[in-house]
């Protein structure tokens, strides 16, 4: 932590008008790192809520990656922030080059006026086991979907489908949508996610890397034929991510093809062995105009994603 920065103040409990009487505050749809730091923050103020999760237990995968200053600065008000500096990678920078030849290096944290001004890298499903031991107590009903909403003057009724039992209907103050980018909620509402894909199609490929690379660095190559991108995960584990080749856009990503974009596009003499996950993916550029629909508010990949 920059000693030269002031510490974030620690946040009062607070009662918000029409809350804690009745109905269960706030229901929160996803328990990705979103819903689950939701969760948090209505435990800390004092706000009752229902955590519902569609899936049956955590994926597992390493998704995303990075958790910067401004989220560390919030997980701090929230407590948890020592975990996450404790368990993560501390990224050194990120390093652009062609070949074997450095075009530029910056340093994390250049100049960031931020008690954390920190580059973790730090895979989601540990994010999410990080959030869910700080919420202990509180309760993730997992295989549990909402199917239909309806809004009403002082609330939100809301069906719910549970795995292995009988649907249940139930009734909110708010609903906080965190069920990500094909978010449920965002199109029961109707609102349009505004914004285009990119033409590319992007592999990864989580990985150990043999041979020569400076740890705690981000590496980007950025070729005519297209970007590579490495990204430290966790000790020895690597993520690689290329644009593919013309024509290989249908077919399932393979080791050899990451290979083949390494040595292409990178400085060579990496081999990459020993993979644990591989991915095709698009991106997109999209966000909804309003976060806010009446009772019901979007958040993380809902409302807004790259």
């Amino acid at each position: 932590m920059n000693p030269a920065v002031k510490p974030i103040p620690k946040l009062t409990r607070v009662r918000f008008p029409e809350m804690g009487v009745g109905m269960i505050d706030v229901l929160i749809v996803g328990a990705g790192p979103v819903g689950l730091t939701m969760a948090l923050a209505c435990r800390r103020f004092g706000v009752s809520f229902r955590l519902i999760e569609k899936l049956p237990a955590p994926s597992g995968l390493s998704k995303a990656l990075a958790v910067w200053s401004a989220t560390l600065e919030m997980l701090d008000v929230l407590d948890v922030s020592d975990q996450f500096l404790l368990r993560s990678i501390h990224g050194k920078g990120v390093r652009i080059s062609q070949g074997r030849k450095t075009l530029i290096q910056v340093p994390a944290g250049f100049e960031l006026d931020s008690p954390f001004p920190e580059m973790l890298l730090l895979p989601q499903s540990e994010s999410e086991a990080i959030l869910e031991e700080k919420l202990k107590g509180g309760s993730i009903e997992r295989g549990t979907e909402l199917v239909s909403l309806e809004q009403t003057e002082n609330g939100v009724k809301a069906s719910l489908r549970h795995q292995g039992a009988d649907p249940e209907s139930a009734e909110f103050r708010w609903i906080v949508a965190c069920d990500g980018a094909h978010s449920t909620i965002r199109h029961l509402l109707g609102v349009e996610f505004q914004g285009a894909a990119l033409e590319d199609v992007f592999v990864l490929c989580d990985a150990e890397i043999e041979g020569e690379i400076e740890a705690g660095f981000v590496h980007l190559y950025w070729p005519p034929r297209g970007l590579l991108a490495i990204f430290p995960v966790r000790e020895n584990i690597w993520r690689v991510i290329g644009t593919r080749n013309p024509g290989d856009a249908d077919s399932e990503p393979t080791l050899a093809e990451l290979q083949s974009l390494l040595d292409d596009r990178g400085p060579g003499g990496w081999t990459l062995k020993n993979p644990v996950w591989l991915s095709k993916f698009h991106i997109s550029e999209r966000k909804a105009s309003h976060y806010r629909h009446g009772r019901v508010f979007l958040a993380g990949d809902a409302a807004h994603i790259h």
